[in-house]
C-alpha cells in the first residue's frame, strides 16, 4: 500500500513538473509573439464588426491589454518622413514610432495601442478614462515633440468620436477614413476630426468660381500674380473643409493639367494626361500647402525664364557677366555694387526691374543650373558639387535644390541615368 501511494506521488510530482515545464513554454511562446498577437487582434477589433464582447475580454486579458475605457477613440497618424530614407528605413521608423506612442499609455489615463497600415500610416486605438480630448491631445503633443526631434518625422493626425462600446469601435475607424483624404487639403491644424469638416455633413460640390478658367486666363496672359492669386483662393477655399474632397481633387488635377499643357507648350495636342514628371514632382507634395509652393514656383519659372532677357542695360549685362565668371566665389551685391560704382539699393532694384527677379535668386538660379549640369556628368560627392557651384554648405545647397526641382541632388542624378537609359544614351 505504502509502495503504491508512493508511485502515485510520485506520478503526481512528474505529471505536475511536465505541466510546469509546458506553461513555462507556453508563457515563453506567448510572451515571444504577444505583439504579433496583439497586431491580430487588434486588426480584427478595428475592422471587423463580428466581434462580440466576450470575445474581446477574453483577448484583451489574455494580451494584456488596458481596454477598460468607459471611453475608445479611433485616432489616424499620416507619417511625413524625411526623403532620404530608404522605403526599408522609413518602415522601421514606422514600428518606432508605434512602440514610441504604446509607451505613453497610462500617462493621463490614455492608453495607446498602434498597428501598422498598408501605406506606412498608423491607427492608434485609444482607451480614455474620459469623453473630453484634452488629456488624449497634451499626451499626443508630447509625442509629436519627441518624434520631431528623435526620428524627423511629421504628423497629420485624424481624431474619431467617442464611442462607449469597443463592439462600435469600427465606426471610428470609419470616422477617420472619412477624414483622411481632407488632411491633404487642411494642413494649418495639429488633428482633424469631423466637426472641423462641414463638408463631412453638409457637402457642398460648386466653389462658387472656376480655378481652372482663372488659371487659364493667367498664363495665357503671362499674369504670375493672377495665377498665384487664383491659388491661393483655391487653396483658402479647400482648406476652409466647406467643399467636399473629391471635388477639390477635380479642380487641383484639373490645374494641372492646364499647367502641363502649357509648359508643354500648348494646346489640345499636348494630350490630357499628366506627364509624368510633373506626376513624380505632385507625388512629394504632401499637402496643399506644399502643393501651392511647388506649382507657383513652377508657374514662375515657366513665365519668368530663367535666361537673361535680352535687351538689357550694360551695367547690368556687366554685372550678369561677373555673375557667370565668379559662381564658386562668395558674391554679395554690396560687393558688385561696389565694384560698379553703384548703391546696393540701386544696383538690386535695377537687377530686379531688368532680369525679373532678386540678385539673390538670379545667383542661386545660376549656381543650380550649374549644378545640375555637373551632376548630370560627372560622379561627384554633393559636397563637392555645392563646392564648385559657390554654395558654403551642402545642406543650404540640398535645400535651394530640392526647392527648385522638388527633388534631391542624388534623386535627380538617378532620374538623368534613367532618362539616359530609355532615350538610349542619345
Amino acid at each position: 500500500m505504502g509502495k503504491a501511494s508512493f508511485d502515485e506521488y510520485s506520478y503526481l510530482f512528474d505529471t505536475l513538473r511536465r505541466l510546469s515545464d509546458k506553461a513555462t513554454e507556453y508563457e515563453s511562446i506567448r510572451k515571444d509573439n504577444l505583439q504579433i498577437m496583439r497586431y491580430g487582434f487588434l486588426q480584427s477589433l478595428l475592422y471587423n464588426k463580428q466581434m462580440d464582447r466576450g470575445s474581446i475580454r477574453q483577448n484583451a486579458d489574455f494580451l494584456d491589454l488596458e481596454l477598460e475605457g468607459p471611453y475608445f477613440r479611433v485616432l489616424h497618424l499620416q507619417v511625413v518622413q524625411p526623403e532620404a530614407q530608404s522605403p526599408q528605413e522609413q518602415e522601421l521608423v514606422v514600428y518606432q514610432l508605434i512602440s514610441n506612442i504604446e509607451t505613453l499609455s497610462g500617462l493621463d489615463g490614455v492608453w495607446f495601442y498602434g498597428v501598422r497600415n498598408n501605406d506606412n500610416t498608423i491607427t492608434v486605438l485609444c482607451s480614455c478614462r474620459t469623453r473630453e480630448r484634452d488629456a488624449l491631445l497634451r499626451t499626443l503633443e508630447a509625442f509629436n515633440l519627441y518624434c520631431g526631434s528623435h526620428f524627423r518625422t511629421r504628423h497629420a493626425m485624424c481624431i474619431s468620436e467617442a464611442y462607449t462600446d469597443l463592439t462600435d469601435i469600427h465606426f471610428g475607424c470609419e470616422d477617420v477614413t472619412r477624414l483622411r483624404p481632407y488632411l491633404f487639403y487642411m494642413p494649418g491644424r495639429e488633428y482633424l476630426e469631423m466637426q472641423a469638416v462641414p463638408a463631412l455633413t453638409h457637402p457642398i460640390e460648386d466653389m462658387g468660381f472656376s480655378v481652372e478658367d482663372a488659371a487659364q486666363q493667367a498664363l495665357e496672359q503671362r499674369d504670375p500674380q493672377g495665377f498665384r492669386r487664383c491659388i491661393r483662393e483655391f487653396v483658402e477655399r479647400c482648406g476652409s473643409g466647406t467643399y467636399t474632397w473629391e471635388s477639390c481633387n477635380s479642380h487641383l488635377i484639373g490645374v494641372l493639367m492646364i499647367v502641363a499643357r502649357h509648359i508643354r507648350g500648348g494646346g489640345d495636342s499636348v494630350g490630357y494626361s499628366i506627364p509624368r514628371d510633373i506626376t513624380e514632382q505632385f507625388a512629394m507634395c504632401s499637402n496643399i500647402d506644399e502643393f501651392e509652393v511647388w506649382i507657383l514656383q513652377m508657374v514662375h519659372r515657366c513665365l519668368t525664364p530663367s535666361h537673361v532677357p535680352d535687351g538689357l542695360s550694360p551695367l547690368i549685362e556687366k554685372a550678369v557677366s561677373y555673375i557667370g565668371e565668379h559662381l564658386r566665389e562668395p558674391i554679395s551685391l554690396e560687393s558688385l555694387a561696389f565694384s560698379l560704382g553703384l548703391t546696393p539699393n540701386y544696383l538690386g532694384r535695377l537687377f530686379r526691374e531688368e532680369t525679373g527677379i532678386s540678385f539673390v535668386e538670379y545667383v542661386n538660379g545660376a549656381r543650380l543650373e550649374q549644378a545640375t549640369d555637373i551632376l548630370r556628368t560627372t560622379e561627384k560627392t554633393v559636397e563637392e558639387i555645392a563646392a564648385e557651384s559657390g554654395f558654403n554648405s551642402s545642406t543650404y545647397f540640398i535645400k535651394k535644390f530640392k526647392q527648385k526641382y522638388r527633388m534631391t541632388p542624388k534623386a535627380f542624378r538617378l532620374h538623368c541615368k534613367i532618362e539616359e537609359r530609355e532615350t538610349g544614351g542619345l
